[in-house]
């Protein structure tokens, strides 16, 4: 944007001071309005010696808090807690959803949210939300079954990416090995068609460990091929083989009534349970698990605490019982 001078706005030190003193526009909005980023406006003030504000500044008054929301679509709506309340709440709409609806920005809808005193969903309370969504089933749906999806997939698998894993090319499925189990697998041929479905100890399964089939992920260990359920595990493994430290993978199952569970790591006498995302049915089990075996040493580790652990150098400072935490949450 040009000024009448033909000087860029953001070169120009009157329209800087107007915008910024006067006005009182902070930075992020004063690129809006200039067409350019916002360290672009922050190199330009510090070259003007015009002295930056804190963060927490107020809103001057010749640009109140109503002029500063009125210029977002749907500001009458999301400005109204009771209209907020019952699209979040009551209708359970994601915040997305919401804003996508009002053509404007996420983060103005979580905003909202907060000052109005609305408890913003977890990850988990999301996940169950969106799994009752029959549209948004259907959706991944097609998404799994479509070309677009092979193709991510193998750009996400690339020689490359599966060697800086440590992956074997055994672990990812081609096209043909995906088919063949689809088609063998599917409605009359599947070995479970017709019959009741059977949980806990009547299931003929309980009691067996698990098969190596549903580990995909297969790395070389002190020489030896190791099948794993997901890279998480596959980082751990790795690192604590790198440090020298001896492990055991799903060894021992625990009996937890009408199901079994089996921690990951066994590293000396604590278990290591390695977690992504922790959905409901996991926290059931692992709720149970500690109620039922208290005097186990049973951590969940979680992505910062991998990232911790890989960046050991050596295993002087490891300590299994130090690592992760007991929160089921």
């Amino acid at each position: 944007m040009l000024t009448g001078r033909g000087i860029t706005t953001y070169k120009n030190k009157e329209w800087l001071i107007e915008q910024y003193c006067t006005l009182g526009y902070n930075t992020y909005e004063m690129a809006k309005i200039a067409g350019c980023t916002q360290r672009t406006i922050c190199v330009w003030l510090h070259r003007y010696s015009i002295p930056m504000k804190p963060c927490n500044t107020p809103i001057s008054k010749e640009r109140s808090f109503v002029t500063h929301t009125n210029r977002h679509k749907g500001h009458e709506k999301f400005t109204n807690r009771k209209w907020l309340y019952d699209q979040y709440i009551n209708q359970q709409k994601s915040s997305i959803k919401i804003a996508s609806e009002l053509e404007c920005d996420e983060q103005i809808i979580v905003r909202w949210l907060k000052r109005h005193g609305i408890n913003i969903r977890t990850a988990s309370e999301s996940a169950i939300i969106r799994s009752k969504d029959v549209n948004y089933i259907q959706k991944r749906k097609n998404y799994f079954q479509s070309d677009k999806f092979r193709e991510n997939q193998k750009r996400r698998w690339t020689p490359e990416n599966r060697e800086a894993f440590g992956l074997l090319q055994s672990s990812l499925w081609d096209d043909e090995r995906r088919k063949d189990w689809t088609v063998n697998h599917s409605g009359v041929n599947h070995p479970m068609f017709g019959k009741p479905h059977l949980a806990g100890k009547n299931n003929p399964m309980y009691g067996k460990h698990p098969s190596k089939y549903y580990r995909r992920y297969k790395v070389i260990i002190d020489g030896k091929e190791m099948s794993f359920r997901s890279t998480y595990e596959v980082r751990v493994a790795i690192k604590l083989n790198k440090l020298g430290i001896e492990f055991e993978y799903e060894p021992e199952a625990f009996d937890l009534g009408n199901r079994r569970y089996i921690p990951d790591f066994l590293i000396g006498n604590v278990w290591w349970e390695v977690k992504g995302w922790m959905d409901p049915n996991s926290k059931e089990k692992l709720t149970k698990f500690y109620s039922l075996y208290p005097d186990e040493n049973l951590r969940i580790v979680r992505l910062e605490d991998i990232k911790k652990l890989e960046g050991l150098i050596d295993s002087s400072s490891f300590d299994p019982s130090q690592t992760g935490n007991q929160e089921v949450i």
